[in-house]
């Protein structure tokens, strides 16, 4: 493997590792309830660090207020429309309404909650943004590398502007699905990044098993995708009844959801099967595809661990610390299941590879002489 083919798997990496923290970080600010601890965005209050007193967005006299710093002032938030310093009573030309929504209250808790998920959704940029540069040094051995490291950047700024729109919609519900179908998309574009950019390391790596596991694979894949859409489905019910109980009783929400929840439940059954069967499968296959089987036990025990948060949630009126475990756990499963399926499927070759047929080990990738 070439030094730049390496450092760029190192960013690619690095990349993946960002994005689940995204996720994470993304999951504790919906189960906490801080999605709007900042009201507006990319700025929180017209801070570009937020405030920790409510003071802070009190009108003072004697105080400088800077062009766009917002105040609440009779239940509503109010931006300053230039820099000026405060006389001894609110003038009300030097503030204009923010009419986006009607959100303005200040919970110093949610507001850094929701900061801090911000703060690492930048960050990934920046990391995904140094991947795609350092993917053009790999331009000549696989073109694919910096088109997909493309790609992966431009999903993640339309992420970080949906997440904009959500904020500014009062969060809601659909977009707030999308915001999450969107981040699966992201985990598997860079999944794809980094198997191309390990391509050839391995010259003992075996061609691709038989078609009937791979798309059992690509069927678990699937039914992954859809129990994580129905999972939003329930959680946006779940807010509803936030809103209309005000947080109170939540040990009877799970009777209020309905269907939604209930299919949400019988499909986990039916996916914990499906994947049984795919490690079942695995191990009944040769050695040549031990990478994939490595993931397998892996992937059962998450399977496990996402079944028990389920019943958790159900049974004890959906605590708040399970919901981040429970969703980010469901794309750990999924990243796993890519990463089998990536095992089982046609390994790349890069320059000075073929591929030649072996009788006792089936076709394998052997490097070419110079």
């Amino acid at each position: 493997m070439t030094k730049a083919r390496s450092v760029f798997l190192f960013w690619a990496r690095l990349t993946l590792v960002f994005v689940f923290l995204v996720i994470a970080a993304g999951s504790i600010v919906r189960a906490t309830g801080s999605g709007m601890g900042c009201p507006d965005w990319p700025k929180c209050f017209g801070h570009y660090i937020p405030p920790t007193q409510l003071e802070q967005l009190e009108y003072q006299p004697g105080r400088e207020f800077k062009k766009g710093q917002f105040i609440i002032h009779q239940r509503a938030l109010w931006k300053a429309r230039q820099t000026f310093t405060a006389g001894s009573s609110i003038d009300m030309s030097n503030w204009e309404k923010y009419t986006k929504h009607d959100y303005a209250r200040f919970n110093p808790a949610h507001t850094w909650t929701e900061y801090i998920n911000r703060l690492s959704g930048a960050l990934l940029g920046i990391v995904s943004f140094i991947t795609l540069i350092l993917s053009l040094r790999v331009l000549r051995e696989d073109l694919a590398i910096p088109l997909l490291s493309f790609l992966a950047v431009f999903l993640i700024g339309f992420e970080a502007w949906l997440g904009a729109t959500v904020v500014e919609s009062n969060l809601d519900a659909a977009k707030i699905t999308t915001h999450m179908v969107g981040a699966v998309v992201i985990v598997a574009v860079v999944l794809e990044m980094i198997r191309r950019g390990r391509s050839g390391q391995d010259a003992s790596r075996v061609a691709p098993a038989p078609r009937g596991i791979r798309f059992l694979a690509l069927a678990a894949i699937g039914a992954t995708v859809i129990q994580i859409i129905m999972g939003t489905q329930v959680r946006e019910a779940v807010d509803v009844l936030d809103k209309t109980w005000n947080g109170e009783g939540r040990g009877q929400w799970i009777e209020q959801i309905g269907s939604e929840f209930q299919i949400h439940r019988v499909f986990a059954y039916a996916l914990l099967l499906l994947n049984a069967f795919l490690v079942y499968r695995l191990r009944r296959y040769p050695a040549q595809w031990q990478q994939a089987k490595k993931f397998a036990y892996p992937l059962m025990l998450l399977l496990v661990v996402e079944w028990f948060t389920g019943v958790a949630l159900a049974l004890f009126g959906i605590p708040a610390f399970i919901q981040p475990v429970h969703l980010v756990v469901a794309t750990i499963i999924i990243a796993l299941q890519i990463r089998i399926w990536h095992e089982l499927r046609p390994q790349l070759l890069v320059a000075g590879q073929r591929l030649t047929t072996a009788s006792d080990s089936g076709t394998l990738l052997e490097q070419t002489e110079a």
